[in-house]
């Protein structure tokens, strides 16, 4: 039996042989590793004026979006797209320039952000929201 056909979504358990198990924010972070007590992914910033979302994807990693069908209302990106793209990208050795493999780094994280940890409804694009905590690569370890 499956792990979802034991999950009870009124009660936010799972009913197992020997009893009701709830997750917690702490198995959260001790199986994925992930910080429950950082800042949160919130926030109100809005891109550079004179700037859009997909401006600022371009100069974040130099990904041009050429097909129209690509970008979806200016802030999501096709994940099929994004993902062909980063795996089309030469592989980064230790001579690469830090240039190169940030603009890489901030397409993977956009891609696990938007395509793995929280995805849309139709599973299909990819937030460009994201980018505006990715500018900073260095600042990501405070986010929960």
């Amino acid at each position: 039996m499956a792990m979802v056909e034991w999950w009870r979504p009124k009660t936010h358990t799972f009913h197992l042989y020997t009893g009701e198990a709830m997750i917690k924010l702490q198995d959260v972070e001790v199986m994925f590793g992930l910080r429950v007590d950082g800042d949160p992914l919130y926030s109100r910033a809005e891109p550079p004026p004179g700037s859009t979302l997909t401006t600022e994807l371009t100069r974040l990693t130099h990904f041009m979006c050429l097909v129209p069908t690509t970008i979806s209302g200016q802030s999501r990106v096709r994940i099929s797209v994004l993902c062909q793209y980063l795996h089309d990208l030469p592989q980064t050795h230790d001579n690469t320039d830090q240039v190169v493999v940030d603009r890489h780094s901030h397409l993977y994280l956009l891609n696990i952000f938007g395509g793995i940890l929280s995805l849309n409804i139709s599973g299909a694009y990819v937030s460009l929201w994201y980018l505006i905590f990715l500018k900073h690569l260095d600042l990501l370890g405070d986010y929960s």
